[in-house]
């Protein structure tokens, strides 16, 4: 059964990556970590079937793409119909559930109406801890958001995480079509600034409260982000400039 079932999610993401158009090149200038992987507005997104969450979501981040008077009023989280049946998650997964509706590409990066809307669907979220959502992770996108809106382009690429503690994973799921909640969720920023050289920064959160002044104790390097995430970001960069900063 578990075969079969690698086999169906991986022709998922076969069928939803031909049935693609082409992105923006801008979005793709430093590579898209894997294959498997549809457009939604201004974002990237890769599906998995298994855990019913992205795999990844990648964005641009930029002052011009900021720009604008999108409003989530009447914005509500809706299913992919792109998804075949077997593997969509609803909202009756999350309902009475304890966990939020976690965005992977942020709503407040979309700055027209359309590309916020777009950011609503539930193969764009995960379960995320409320004082986690509400908190660490709202205050972490605020900030890259600060770093665009100052002159900086960024790509950004989330993941939901699954770290084994002291060798073992335990995966939960809730609702009736089984969404893995993850034990943390992370981020790899590549920073393109305008007078300076290119940096990239990650961090990776627990699952669970964070205080919005800690954020910062949860940095790590990019190579530990691509180990517990098992995707490879940015992999379009000179191999020398990839390795420094990954490290």
């Amino acid at each position: 059964m578990s075969r079969l079932l690698d086999i169906s999610c991986l022709l998922l993401g076969l069928a939803l990556a031909l049935a693609t158009p082409t992105p923006d090149a801008d979005l793709l200038t430093y590579g898209a970590p894997t294959a498997d992987y549809v457009r939604h507005g201004d974002y990237l997104v890769s599906f998995d079937g298994r855990t019913r969450t992205p795999r990844w979501v990648l964005e641009r981040i930029s002052a011009a793409s900021l720009g604008g008077d999108a409003r989530r009023d009447g914005e509500a989280f809706r299913i992919d119909r792109d998804v075949p049946v077997e593997f969509r998650p609803t909202g009756a997964d999350y309902a009475a559930s304890g966990w939020d509706v976690g965005h992977n590409a942020a709503a407040g990066n979309g700055g027209t109406q359309e590309a916020m809307h777009a950011t609503f669907l539930f193969t764009n979220a995960a379960p995320q801890a409320p004082d986690l959502n509400r908190n660490g992770w709202r205050v972490l996108e605020t900030r890259l958001r600060d770093a665009a809106l100052r002159g900086s382009v960024l790509y950004v690429v989330t993941a939901p995480l699954w770290i084994p503690e002291q060798g073992q994973l335990k995966v939960r799921a809730i609702g009736p079509h089984g969404v893995w909640i993850p034990s943390h969720f992370g981020k790899a920023a590549l920073f393109i600034h305008a007078d300076a050289p290119l940096e990239m920064r990650a961090w990776v959160m627990p699952n669970s409260a964070v205080a919005a002044k800690d954020i910062d104790r949860y940095r790590v390097t990019v190579d530990n982000f691509e180990g517990w995430s098992g995707i490879d970001v940015f992999a379009r960069l000179p191999d020398d400039v990839e390795n420094r900063w990954e490290a």
